[in-house]
C-alpha cells in the first residue's frame, strides 16, 4: 500500500535572518507543537519507520509566508515530499512572484 502524509510541518529555529512571526512561541506552545526545530531529515526517518511513502509539507504559520525551507526538502527529495504553500494575498508582488517559482 502506498501511504501518502498529506499534512505535515517542518522548520527552522527562529533567528535574526529567520524571524518568526511576532506570537510564534505562544502559539506553538498553545498548539501543543514543540519548540525545537523539526528538520526535514527528522521528518524522513519518522516516515520510514512508520511505512509512509510521501508526504504533503505544509509550512507552519509562525514561519509567516516564507517557503523557503520547504522548497529546499522537495528539491532535495522529490520523490518523497510535495507542499501545499500559502500564497500571500496582501502582497499582490509576493504572491505574484511565489506562484512564477
Amino acid at each position: 500500500m502506498f501511504v501518502v502524509d498529506t499534512q505535515i510541518h517542518i522548520w527552522k529555529e527562529e533567528t535574526p535572518d529567520r524571524p518568526w512571526v511576532p506570537g510564534a512561541r505562544e502559539r506553538i506552545r498553545l498548539n501543543g507543537h514543540r519548540e525545537d526545530p523539526f528538520s526535514y531529515e527528522e521528518a524522513l526517518e519518522l516516515m520510514d519507520e512508520a511505512g509512509v511513502n510521501r508526504a504533503l509539507i505544509l509550512p507552519p504559520s509562525w514561519e509567516g509566508n516564507r517557503i523557503d525551507y520547504a522548497l529546499e526538502a522537495c528539491e532535495a527529495h522529490p520523490d518523497r515530499f510535495g507542499i501545499m504553500a500559502r500564497v500571500p494575498q496582501d502582497n499582490e508582488a509576493e504572491g505574484t512572484a511565489m506562484l512564477k517559482d
